[in-house]
């Protein structure tokens, strides 16, 4: 089992749908994360 911790911040570099995104939030978030953020660089 993978420690995730409980403050994540993912950083993408293109936004298109952010479908991507919010699946890696999810699965972060079923792990134990508490909170998870993102920023893109480009949409």
């Amino acid at each position: 089992k993978v420690k995730v911790p409980n403050k994540v911040l993912l950083i993408d570099d293109v936004y298109t749908t952010g479908r991507t995104l919010q699946h890696a939030i999810t699965v972060l978030k079923e792990a134990g994360a508490q909170d998870v953020r993102s920023f893109s660089l480009c949409r």
